[in-house]
């Protein structure tokens, strides 16, 4: 019989490590790995259009994409912080309030008085009576009341954003003898204000003379003329 086929035993490195199928292969990987990594090193350093430097073109290529597509993103809209309420009250009226100068005249024009007619004749006397007895009786006229004043002066101390600056407001003017009333208002895009208010006047004289009590105690108020609708 032949003899038996002896088994190959694997073939040892140099460094005394056994060097199996898999092991063989792995390094030949490597090797293999390394060497295109060279290559295409030695490539992207040269001039050489047809072996590194066109991957070097390549890369170069999808680098600039990537930034095309980096700026072509919409940026998000920056939003402005929102800005302070704290508005003066000068300019924040509504439409229905005016505001008046000191030069507005308060004189009032005199009202024109007929006096009664004390020269008539005997004749008219007579010829009255006379009408008298002919006519129907002639009824007397209600009492007309008298028309109320279709404006109204006012002042306001000051508007605020918070209530309790406004109350404060308000318990100084109590300390100088002076009523005040708190108008809560809201403006579009503004926010909520709380104006300091004195009055109605009912003419512009009575306004004067609160607003200069107000002036010696250092308070700058806002002479106001409203207007009263119906």
């Amino acid at each position: 019989m032949a003899q038996a086929r002896k088994k190959r035993k694997p073939v040892k490195s140099s460094t005394g490590f056994t060097l199996t199928g898999h092991g063989i292969g792995m390094l030949l990987a490597g090797v293999v790995i390394g060497s295109l990594g060279t290559v295409m090193w030695q490539g992207m350093n040269s001039d050489d259009s047809e072996v590194g430097a066109g991957i070097r073109k390549m890369m170069e290529s999808s680098r600039r994409k990537a930034e095309e597509e980096t700026i072509a993103q919409p940026a998000k809209p920056i939003v402005p912080e929102p800005q302070s309420t704290n508005y003066d009250f000068f300019t924040v009226l509504p439409e229905i309030e005016v505001v008046v100068g000191a030069e507005e005249s308060t004189v009032t024009p005199p009202v024109k008085i007929t006096p009664p007619n004390t020269g008539a004749s005997a004749v008219d006397a007579t010829a009255a009576a006379s009408q008298s007895e002919t006519s129907e009786p002639v009824v007397s006229e209600a009492l007309v009341e008298p028309a109320k004043p279709s404006s109204a002066y006012m002042l306001q101390a000051g508007s605020y954003n918070r209530q309790a600056d406004a109350e404060r407001q308000k318990a100084n003017l109590g300390l100088m003898g002076l009523s005040s009333s708190i108008q809560k208002v809201t403006i579009q895009g503004r926010g909520d204000f709380f104006r300091v208010r004195l009055g109605p006047y009912v003419n512009h004289a009575q306004m004067v003379d609160v607003d200069e009590r107000l002036r010696q105690e250092g308070i700058r108020a806002l002479r106001l003329k409203i207007s009263r609708s119906g």
